[in-house]
C-alpha cells in the first residue's frame, strides 16, 4: 500500500507540486514576516533600507492598465518601459501558443 502512494508521488510534475504547497508556503512565509514584524520581502530594500529599482512596479502597471498614468509615473518610472515590455512578452507568447 505504501508503495503506491509513492509511485503516485513519483508522477506529480514539479509544478503541480508547487501549485499544491504554495497556500501553505505563504501562509508560512506570513506568519514568519509577522513573527520578526518584517514589513518587506525584498531582498535588496531588507539589506540597505532603500527601495529597489522595482518597487512599485505593480501598482504602476495596474494604474497604466487603468488609464492612469501619471500615478503609474508616480509608483514607478521604470514603468515605461516594463510595460511594452510586458504587452510584448505576453503577444509573443499568445502567438507561439496559436502555432
Amino acid at each position: 500500500m505504501f508503495k503506491n502512494y509513492i509511485d503516485k508521488l513519483k508522477k506529480i510534475k514539479l509544478w503541480e507540486m508547487i501549485i499544491l504547497t504554495s497556500p501553505f508556503l505563504i501562509l508560512i512565509l506570513y506568519k514568519v514576516l509577522n513573527y520578526y514584524n518584517i514589513e518587506s520581502i525584498c531582498l535588496f530594500k531588507l539589506l540597505t533600507g532603500h527601495n529597489c529599482p522595482g518597487c512599485g512596479i505593480t501598482r504602476a502597471i495596474v494604474c497604466v492598465l487603468k488609464g492612469n498614468f501619471s500615478q503609474a509615473f508616480n509608483y514607478n518610472p521604470l514603468v515605461i518601459v516594463v510595460f511594452p515590455l510586458l504587452v510584448y512578452s505576453w503577444i509573443g507568447f499568445v502567438i507561439k501558443r496559436k502555432n
